[in-house]
């Protein structure tokens, strides 16, 4: 008996753990979908991506959601809250080599100390590719 309600309570736990996972990949998908859109936010869409960016994230260590957010905000040409959302990713992830790159591309634009530091570790992650002759 006390075996049969062990499996009923970790089935129970197995479910509500999809449950959450699902509703945050339909979150992930939503804002990925935003940032591929083509041409400047529409009012709002911005506002409305970051408002799922916690259901996003919740226990899923992906930054994709964060990194499309900032791209919404490039396409916005709000250059300060891109870049702090690229930031929040090269804090979590120092060997992002794409954060620091969008981070240097939208940094440049108000801060080009930040900019020249986010390139050069950028070009330090992933250096470029000589040339073939």
């Amino acid at each position: 008996m006390a075996v049969r309600a062990l499996i009923c309570v970790l089935s129970l736990a197995a479910a509500a753990f999809l449950v959450v996972e699902e509703r945050g990949a339909r979150a992930a998908a939503e804002i990925q979908h935003s940032a591929l859109a083509s041409g400047v936010p529409k009012p709002g869409q911005t506002a409305k991506a970051r408002r799922r960016l916690p259901t996003a994230e919740r226990w899923n260590p992906d930054t994709d959601p964060r990194v499309d957010i900032g791209v919404l905000e490039v396409r916005a040409k709000h250059w300060r809250a891109a870049a702090a959302e690229f930031a929040a990713v090269t804090r979590r992830e120092p060997e992002n080599a794409q954060a620091w790159s969008l981070l240097s591309f939208s940094a440049a634009r108000y801060d080009s100390g930040l900019a020249a530091r986010a390139r050069a570790r950028a070009l330090a992650l992933e250096p470029p590719v000589p040339r073939a002759r």
